[in-house]
């Protein structure tokens, strides 16, 4: 199973990478830090992973020395919604799960509008849920 991650926190992605290769130790994974990487990423994949994994809240880029004054908080906590919108127009219909420490009342309204191959799970030390929507989408897509 082919899994791409976008998450831009360092310690997340750790600790997520190891526990979906606890799960599905035959996976490989490709790790993704920042909206920008994702946008310019991509039109590059030549196979159509089984399923991507977004972060709703992602910096613009990593942090650097001439980095321009920091993105509105609006600007920040949607960018998860345009990478799974902007992916859709790419690859219709490939499973993705918005994985976020947001609330449902934070993201209210969004994620109503999500199609159906797109899914909110709620991050937790408890992987289950993800675990359990991984098995669907792919599932569903006949890629498990």
């Amino acid at each position: 199973m082919k899994i791409v991650l976008v998450e831009d926190d360092r310690y997340q992605r750790e600790e997520i990478g190891t526990a979906i290769l606890e799960r599905y130790p035959d996976a490989v994974i490709q790790t993704i830090r920042t909206e920008s990487q994702f946008l310019g990423t991509l039109e590059t994949f030549t196979e159509r992973p089984d399923i991507f994994l977004i972060d709703i809240m992602l910096r613009w880029a990593d942090p650097s020395p001439d980095m321009p004054p920091m993105t509105p908080n609006a600007i920040f906590l949607e960018a998860g919604f345009r990478c799974a919108a902007e992916l859709q127009k790419v690859m219709p219909g490939v499973p993705t799960v918005l994985y976020t420490t947001l609330d449902v009342q934070d993201i209210q309204g969004k994620r109503e509008t999500l199609p159906p191959e797109v899914r909110y799970v709620r991050k937790s030390s408890d992987f289950r849920p993800l675990y359990e929507a991984i098995a669907q989408l792919t599932q569903q897509a006949g890629r498990a």
